[in-house]
């Protein structure tokens, strides 16, 4: 989860956002990062900030072991 000072003050006034999704604990286990954007077509009416995120996470273990075998295969 983010450190208190990693969130904005905007952000830390306002409600919860629901979902919340943390992907890692620590911003440090990243190793690759890209974005890649398309154009979305938006009905009448609806609002500018309107965003369809698709998510893809690869995940790997930093070390192996029994328990994350499973992340071996691609």
């Amino acid at each position: 989860m983010p450190h208190v000072s990693e969130i904005d003050a905007a952000a830390a006034a306002g409600a919860d956002p629901e979902p919340f999704y943390c992907l890692l604990e620590d911003d440090a286990m990243i190793s690759t990062f890209s974005v890649r954007t398309d154009r979305l077509l938006l009905a009448p009416g609806e609002p500018e900030d309107r965003v369809h995120l698709v998510m893809e996470v690869k995940v790997a273990p930093l070390q192996m072991t029994a328990e994350n075998l499973a992340y071996l295969t691609d």
